[in-house]
């Protein structure tokens, strides 16, 4: 449930900061009770609303596919709130960033507030030079200014190597999937939001 509901808010924004209702987003029905049950509801109606019969975003699916698989490693592997927290965070800025290519401020100020007992002045320091140098990238359209806040704002807590790991899957990620989907761009930040959750687990 809460992975839909994650979902939804980043594939309304910037209408989210409005309460959001149950409602198919072609008609605008509200939902049945049994149409809000995960994946499941989705499997029964074969994809369609209910009422005006409109393909449903295969999107709301595979948010709730992944929010399961996250929430099995966390009952597997117990973790604290903060984690929950901050996955739930990287989860919402991976589709607003899929889906708009922006990452709004609040998702740094989040980040920042959840590591600022922990920063790693060394990686501050390096991070912030390093997001000077992207600033020429961002001029020539390679980065969006959202990619390099993201960049400063999510690894204040981290060691260089855990930076340069990051660096690593993120980039990679993301060539292989501008090959796949043969576009000349794809939203950094969605690479970089699973990456950090990888890196969050393993470390």
């Amino acid at each position: 449930m809460l992975s839909s509901f994650l979902f939804c808010r980043a594939l309304r924004y910037p209408q989210s900061d409005k309460p959001l209702m149950s409602q198919c987003d072609s008609c605008k029905r509200k939902l049945h009770l049994l149409d809000k049950i995960p994946l499941l509801s989705y499997i029964v109606l074969r994809g369609r609303c209910r009422n005006c019969h409109t393909k449903i975003n295969s999107l709301h699916f595979i948010a709730e596919l992944l929010g399961l698989l996250i929430g099995l490693v966390f009952t597997l592997f117990p973790h604290t709130i903060k984690a929950h927290l901050y996955v739930s965070i990287l989860f919402t800025l991976f589709f607003t960033d899929w889906l708009h290519q922006l990452i709004p401020d609040r998702f740094h100020f989040f980040l920042i507030l959840l590591n600022i007992h922990a920063i790693n002045k060394m990686t501050l320091f390096i991070m912030l030079l390093v997001s000077l140098v992207l600033l020429i990238f961002v001029k020539k359209g390679y980065f969006g200014m959202g990619d390099v806040k993201l960049m400063v704002s999510s690894t204040l807590h981290l060691s260089i190597t855990h930076v340069n790991c990051l660096v690593l899957i993120a980039s990679s990620m993301t060539l292989v999937l501008m090959m796949i989907t043969k576009k000349a761009q794809f939203p950094f930040g969605s690479s970089w939001a699973v990456s950090l959750i990888l890196l969050n687990h393993l470390i």
